[in-house]
């Protein structure tokens, strides 16, 4: 592949190709000193992962936290509260678990939270608990119509 088919298809440009050659993300074959094919198979797993990145971007601007925890019909003030009561850490799970799928981070979600990201890890890890609650919470926002699309 060219370097504009390769551009093309990254939709990016000569810096960023650069950056990928320099790392080892993208192979090529160099003929003197330029630089004549490119690896298609690179180029298309770069390319979905620039499209997965954008995806996950778009699905945050689709519903922030506080629509998330307001959707639910749970207080913000009292998730980022600091007591610990079972139902509020159950509504933490719930939340925690709502924004990994939306695509936040777990340092994003616990900014959110008013929690390191740590404590957020330990809610995820342990959000088999409300698994019920999370999968009937995606789908009262699904029917609100902030639609996701299933990651496998």
């Amino acid at each position: 592949m060219n370097k504009e088919e390769a551009l093309d298809i990254l939709q990016t440009n000569q810096a960023i190709l650069s950056y990928y050659i320099r790392t080892g993300k993208l192979r090529c074959t160099k003929t003197g000193s330029r630089i004549s094919d490119y690896n298609d198979g690179d180029i298309y797993r770069l390319a979905m992962k620039r499209k997965n990145r954008r995806d996950r971007k778009d699905m945050q601007s689709l519903l922030t936290p506080q629509q998330i925890a307001g959707a639910l019909g749970f207080g913000i003030d009292g998730l980022k509260s600091q007591d610990r009561s079972v139902s509020l850490v159950d509504r933490r799970r719930i939340v925690a678990s709502v924004m990994k799928a939306y695509g936040y981070t777990q340092i994003q979600t616990g900014e959110f939270l008013n929690r390191d990201h740590s404590t957020v890890a330990i809610l995820l890890k342990s959000s088999y608990l409300v698994e019920r609650e999370i999968n009937e919470a995606l789908h009262l926002l699904n029917k609100l119509g902030y639609v996701k699309e299933k990651k496998e």
